[in-house]
């Protein structure tokens, strides 16, 4: 008797699967995706993709096995991934990272009429610039001859009354 060994290899490609190992993270995280290259018999393959292969909507695509991906814009965020002509795309859901610091601002002119009333708005921002409505424990006006009454606050704003003429410096902490 004769035996002949017979190789088959995978098929024409059907299908890219492409499985992030989250679909929400962080803008401060990071995330791995692995890809699947699936035939027309069902055959799976284990693929790596080169960097070209690959198109972000934002941050940073590491060319690694398993690929890693680190965003950057706090939104819904898309990636694609092509292999011989079939692309497949993921959406992740990325929010803001860490706090590392606290703005304020007034939404309008810095000169307040005396007698007006002005919101001064505070926002957290995250190593990338990413804002998110802030939360403040103490607002208060640093000039001594202010009286602190003339702000009426809240956790994320606080009111100024311009009762007396003059330059006024707010501070949120």
């Amino acid at each position: 008797s004769i035996v002949q060994n017979v190789e088959t290899t995978h098929g024409e490609i059907l299908d890219l699967e492409v499985t992030p190992s989250t679909f929400a993270l962080n803008a401060d995280e990071e995330l791995t995706i692995n890809t699947v290259r699936i035939d027309i018999r069902g055959n799976r393959l284990n693929v790596t993709l080169p960097a070209s292969a690959w198109v972000v909507s934002n941050g940073t695509l590491f060319e690694e096995e398993p690929v890693r991906w680190s965003p950057i814009g706090a939104a819904t965020q898309t990636i694609d991934a092509t292999l011989e002509g079939i692309t497949t795309r993921i959406i992740i859901s990325v929010i803001h990272g860490e706090a590392v610091g606290i703005d304020i601002r007034i939404s309008s002119s810095d000169i307040v009429i005396s007698g007006a009333s002005v919101p001064i708005d505070a926002y957290n921002y995250d190593q990338y610039g990413n804002e998110w409505i802030g939360s403040i424990d103490v607002w208060e006006i640093e000039e001594s001859m202010a009286d602190q009454s003339w702000l009426a606050t809240s956790l994320s704003y606080a009111d100024f009354d311009a009762v007396i003429a003059g330059s006024w410096t707010v501070t949120a902490t």
